[in-house]
């Protein structure tokens, strides 16, 4: 005490009261007004998870799937000249259907010819078995 005289004589002369005090029983009751503030805030909805914004977000996600998977169109296959001769040469003891094949010639875009010089190319250049070919004949 005699150090405060020295350093601070004012402040030594203040009058020693208790500036801070708690209501009777404060301290006691802390714990219970704690807990029930807690139990307060976490009764509050959050508007970020509700169930309103969480079905909703679900919903337009489906929809923009739904849209997206539904707008594409379908990939077409495409079969080149060599894999439907190595087919037909796989398949030829099988019978095939001559209408269907007869129909599908004749509704085809392609133009096709009946002269016999372009008959006898075509059969040359699409390496076709010869022997089979007279065989059918």
């Amino acid at each position: 005490m005699e150090e405060l005289k020295n350093i601070a004589p004012h402040l030594s002369q203040l009058p020693k009261k208790d500036a801070f005090t708690a209501p009777e029983g404060y301290f006691d009751d802390l714990p219970s007004m704690i807990q029930d503030r807690v139990i307060a805030q976490s009764k509050t909805k959050s508007r970020v998870f509700s169930p309103a914004w969480t079905f909703g977000s679900l919903g337009l996600a489906a929809v923009l799937c739904l849209i997206f998977f539904l707008g594409q169109s379908p990939d077409e296959t495409v079969v080149s000249q060599q894999e439907v001769t190595a087919y037909v040469s796989d398949n030829i003891d099988q019978e095939f259907d001559e209408t269907l094949l007869a129909e599908e010639l004749s509704t085809s875009d392609k133009e096709v010819t009946t002269s016999e010089t372009n008959l006898e190319e075509y059969i040359l250049n699409q390496d076709i078995d010869e022997q089979l070919l007279r065989e059918e004949i």
